[in-house]
């Protein structure tokens, strides 16, 4: 009775250890995106993003730039896509192929993205200089709509909500399965039917390595829209007469 009781108190001590250690860290980031979109033809294109984050009061401190390219397979509404990434944080360096669906609908004049993201991600460690090895899943769900008329499409600003969440797995993940959540409010105006631009809050809660500690991040986001169709105008079949 007495070594239970004993295990018992030992166990309650490093649960308020453990509480106590935890450590939160608070930051102000600026994230600025260039996403482009070409058009190939109707079942084939080519995308790309570009970022640029810095924080510490927003702008202080570079902390990541990336790189991002894909080939997109297109059915309907809906996009399927194969790429790789190239990440640069605070000098190390990770490679991450990724697959991605996406899936749109809308309802009335809310458009809705669904988007499913695999990632395979390849870190260098700076203590053991060798590549460190994980899967990520994510999903997010995007939500716009317009302020003006019944669609977003040139000369309209549309409102942006969006959630979007991370799941670690593989191997080397011991503590942090969660890896992320992020929550953007924003607001958007669509120039041309190739370009447009959105700006939003966002907010992002990160679970360490080591499942305790935890990083909140408050984030103004940037991003560029450039959409390209090179694809053949259809040709209009002439009207038969009798």
């Amino acid at each position: 009775m007495k070594n239970k009781i004993k295990i018992i108190v030992i166990g309650i001590l490093l649960l308020q250890s453990n509480l106590f250690a935890q450590k939160t860290e608070t930051r102000s980031e600026t994230w600025f995106q260039v996403y482009s979109n070409f058009r190939l033809s109707d079942k084939w294109g080519i995308v790309s993003d570009f970022g640029y984050r810095r924080k510490d009061d927003f702008l202080n401190t570079y902390f990541q730039g990336l790189a991002r390219a894909g080939v997109a397979y297109y059915w309907q509404k809906h996009s399927f896509i194969v790429g790789f990434a190239l990440f640069e944080t605070e000098n190390q360096i990770e490679y991450r192929p990724y697959q991605r669906l996406i899936i749109s609908q809308s309802i009335g004049k809310l458009q809705i993205q669904h988007r499913y993201r695999f990632e395979q991600r390849f870190r260098n460690n700076a203590t053991t200089e060798k590549l460190d090895f994980n899967y990520r899943f994510g999903y997010q769900i995007n939500l716009q709509y317009p302020l003006i008329g019944k669609e977003i499409k040139p000369k309209i600003p549309f409102l942006i909500a969006q959630d979007e969440i991370f799941i670690n797995f593989g191997k080397n993940i011991m503590y942090n399965y969660f890896d992320q959540n992020r929550i953007l409010l924003g607001i958007g105006y669509q120039f041309t039917k190739e370009f447009s631009m959105n700006t939003g809050y966002q907010y992002q809660f990160l679970q360490q390595p080591n499942g305790i500690d935890s990083r909140h991040s408050h984030t103004i986001r940037l991003n560029a829209v450039f959409n390209f169709d090179f694809r053949k105008p259809k040709e209009e079949k002439p009207v038969e007469t009798k």
